[in-house]
Order: C-alpha cells, then sequence, then structure tokens
C-alpha cells in the first residue's frame, strides 16, 4: 500500500487539524475524521483555484472578519496555486488510501474475532456452563429456606471464585488481543501522513470554519427590520463518509477558530508595518497593545485601530472596496437585497467611487462590505443620494471609520457601553477624545447601528467581481 508519508517539508495535515486527544478516539473514528478532512481540503482547494473568495469568510469568533477579506485578496492575488495544487493532488490519493486502509482495519479486526471466538468457545463457554450450574445447585439448596440463606450462600463462594480464577487468564488474553487489535490499526491510521504549507493549511482552515456557519435569522413583525446571529453547526461537515466523528471535528472547528485568530493578528501586525500612511506609527503602536479577553482565553487588536489598517493597506496595494448597501427591511442573506452598489478604486491617497464600470474586464478580488439603511430603496438606487452620502462621511475611509468606531473594541464588551474604549490598553487621552467626537459624529450622520439613515455596516468579506 502507498502510504502518503515521502514528502516530509511543511506541516502534517491531520497533526495540525486535529486535536492532541484524538488518540484516545477509536481508530475508525480517527479514520472518518481524516477522511472527512481530506474530502474538506479537496473542496478548498478547488475553490481557492476557481478562486471563489466568499467560499474563505469564515466565522472565527474574533469580529474581524476585514482581516480575512485583505488576507485572503491578498493570497488570491499571490502565488500560492503550486502549493494548493499539491495538497489537492495528495488529498485525491489520500482519499484512496482511505479505503485501503479501511479494508485493512476491517481484516484486523476480523481476525481479532476469530482469535476471540474460538477462547470463548473452547474455555470460557465451558467455564460458564459450569458457573451456571454452580448456580443452578445453590439455588435448589436455597429452596424453602428461611432462615440460614446467607452461610448457605457463603459454602458455594469458593467453588464461585475457583471459576473465575481459571476464567481470568482468557479474560486476559481477549484483552491483550483487543489492545493489540487496536494498536495495529492506530499504527495504520498514523501512517496516512500529508504535509502542507501554512498558506494551503489557512485555505483548509478558513473553508472548514465557512462551511459551519450558521446563520440564524429573526425578523421584527412590526418594523420588518431584520437582525441575525452567527452560530457554529459542525454537523453541516458530515457529507458522505461513512460515519461522521462528532466530536474529533468538533476538535478540527475549535483548533482552526484559534489558529486563524491568532495568524490574523500577526497579519495585522505585519501590515501595520507596511504602512506609509501619517498614521503608521500609532497604528503600529496600537495594534501592538494586544488586551486578552478573559473568558476566551485569547488576546485580541483593538477593532477602530485594526480596521483602519486593513483599509489603510488596501488603499496601498490598490485593492477595490465594493460598498453593497440594502433597506434594512430586506433579506440580509439574499444579494438581490444590495440594491446600492458602489465601487471604489483606489486612487492616489483616496479611494474613489468608479460610475461606469459594469463588466467592462475580467473578474477581479475586491473587499465587500455589506450595510444596511433606513433610506427608502427609491434613494439607495440614486447617484445624487450615494454623493451626498459619501461626501458627509468624508469619503469612503470616513464611512468605515464612523462605523468601526461604533462597534465593541473587544468581543466581550456591549458596542454601546460608555467604558467601550477604556480597555483599550496605550490609548491616549487625545485619541480617546478623537474616537468619542467620531462616534459622536457617526451616530449624529446616520452612520451607526443606533441610527442607520444613511449606512451601517454589517459584514465584510472578499469575493471576486466585475464592477457594481
Amino acid at each position: 500500500m502507498n502510504i502518503l508519508n515521502l514528502d516530509r517539508s511543511g506541516v502534517p495535515l491531520f497533526q495540525t487539524l486535529l486535536s492532541d486527544t484524538e488518540q484516545e478516539a477509536s481508530p475508525e473514528d480517527r479514520l472518518s475524521a481524516r477522511q472527512n478532512i481530506l474530502n474538506r481540503t479537496i473542496q478548498a482547494c478547488e475553490a481557492f483555484l476557481r478562486r471563489e473568495l466568499s467560499a474563505f469568510d469564515p466565522s472565527v469568533g474574533d469580529q474581524a472578519c476585514q482581516i480575512r477579506s485583505l488576507n485572503f485578496c491578498m493570497l488570491s492575488r499571490g502565488d500560492h496555486a503550486g502549493e494548493v495544487k499539491k495538497l489537492l493532488v495528495e488529498s485525491l490519493q489520500g482519499v484512496k488510501e482511505v479505503e485501503e486502509i479501511r479494508r485493512r482495519l476491517l481484516a484486523f479486526e476480523a481476525l481479532k474475532e476469530e482469535q476471540v471466538d474460538e477462547i470463548r468457545t473452547k474455555f470460557i463457554d465451558p467455564l460458564s456452563g459450569e458457573n451456571k450450574r454452580i448456580g443452578e445447585e445453590m439455588a435448589k439448596a436455597l429452596e424453602g429456606v428461611t432462615k440460614g440463606g446467607a452461610a448457605i450462600r457463603k459454602s458455594f463462594t469458593p467453588r464461585f471464585a475457583a471459576v473465575k480464577k481459571k476464567k481470568a487468564p482468557f479474560q486476559a488474553r481477549i484483552a491483550e488481543l483487543e489492545r493489540g487489535c487496536r494498536a495495529s490499526k492506530n499504527e495504520v491510521v498514523n501512517r496516512l501522513d500529508i504535509r502542507t504549507g501554512e498558506v494551503a493549511l489557512k485555505v483548509i482552515q478558513a473553508f472548514v470554519l465557512t462551511m459551519v456557519r450558521d446563520q440564524q435569522l429573526r425578523q421584527d413583525t412590526e418594523s420588518g427590520e431584520f437582525q441575525y446571529s452567527e452560530h457554529t453547526k459542525v454537523r453541516k461537515l458530515e457529507g458522505s463518509c461513512n460515519t461522521f466523528p462528532l466530536g474529533l471535528m468538533n476538535g478540527v472547528v475549535d483548533i482552526a477558530k484559534n489558529a486563524l485568530a491568532m495568524s490574523s493578528i500577526v497579519f495585522v501586525q505585519q501590515q501595520a508595518r507596511l504602512l506609509k500612511t501619517e498614521d503608521a506609527e500609532l497604528l503600529q503602536k496600537m495594534v501592538g497593545n494586544l488586551r486578552v479577553v478573559p473568558k476566551k482565553e485569547r488576546e485580541e487588536l483593538p477593532f477602530f485601530h485594526m480596521t483602519r489598517i486593513i483599509f489603510e493597506r488596501a488603499l496601498e496595494m490598490d485593492i477595490p472596496v465594493l460598498l453593497r448597501i440594502r433597506n434594512i427591511t430586506a433579506h440580509p442573506l439574499q444579494d438581490e437585497s444590495y440594491i446600492c452598489r458602489m465601487l471604489f478604486r483606489p486612487n492616489s491617497e483616496k479611494f474613489a467611487h468608479v460610475i461606469d464600470e459594469v463588466g467592462e474586464e475580467e473578474p477581479f478580488e475586491a473587499i465587500v462590505i455589506n450595510a444596511f439603511s433606513k433610506a427608502k430603496p427609491s434613494q439607495l438606487v440614486d447617484l445624487e443620494f450615494q454623493s451626498t452620502m459619501i461626501s458627509k462621511a468624508d469619503g469612503l475611509l470616513g464611512l468605515i471609520d464612523m462605523n468601526a468606531v461604533q462597534h465593541s473594541q473587544y468581543t466581550d464588551q456591549e458596542p454601546d457601553s460608555e467604558k467601550v474604549f477604556d480597555q483599550i490598553p496605550g490609548l491616549e487621552t487625545s485619541e480617546k477624545a478623537r474616537l468619542m467626537q467620531l462616534k459622536e459624529k457617526g451616530i449624529k450622520e446616520g452612520f451607526s447601528n443606533e441610527n442607520p439613515a444613511l449606512c451601517c455596516i454589517d459584514h465584510i468579506f472578499c469575493d471576486r467581481i466585475t464592477g457594481p
């Protein structure tokens, strides 16, 4: 059998994606988990190679979708196809290997059961029969006895113990066969090994976390406004595997969330060091001061400054932004709800609104911003309304800033808390005053959840588009 263990470069796929406790699971469940991972890896690689970037919109639980939007725009633009193709080829081969391994596990199990049956038939069953006869003798001796039953039972104890002693070596042998069979199975499962690079690993984890997103909608019966919450539904990964090891796949999801959360922090800090803007030094300082969120036991970035870095870097790297706005009563998960579609292209030191650019070129990577508004649908599609909105916001970056400052800065905060900025490490008084002023302006002008008269950002992701 051609087990995939020849290329030792890169990181081990299964060891990295699965938890350390997966060895405690049955070999069959461990193999099923690997089969599921391989199936999802194939889908993730194919989606990435087709540049279906919306397939990489993971729910990580760190309120940092904007980080992944820039990260995957850059990955799509970069020279990573070779690494992903290599993983795809090895994963396809790995699926075939899984079937061969499954046959070997069945063979191990059949051999073990044959040996166990022989021991039971030749030794344990006769002793069980002897035990039964002793029990029948004792029952007969106890017939009609109202007193002294305990003494009678005690008289039979040595005989029961003698049978138990005779059984012990055969039961030990069965236990030894069970352990040996399990060890042989695990050895074969462990030899299935694929190694890959960090980019391909991120592609898999982002794809898996996008698959398990479960968005639950609620529409207010009076106002018609939509609200939805994000949940994780691991069973969405189930697919067509023989069995679905839910516990192991829960571990895959948890590890992916932590891995993407940590790599996202590193990514933002790296991007901050590359900034050439006037506020680069301030932003580098702010994302260098991480805060530990106690309930999650992990570090997080301040939301406002992290978001500012993402879009300043998008501007510097010539990455367009598509702003899509729906009326607040329109369905948030349907593309046709977003009737206002404004494309912004980097132009010198700002994003410029491009009006007449529909399907005039090949698809291109862009950061997509989904937002909602209380403005009427007829207003949202009106160019004059759109121009006025952007003017009030002082451009796209101003619109994003006013939205980001309304947001909770960490996942354990309420966005409307008066102390939302107090927990940002190293935040100077002058910067806090600026943020408070910006927050008040956003509420007044209609760029907040409290007052979404013009535009309140709901979600950010990356995609390949052909214009607004």
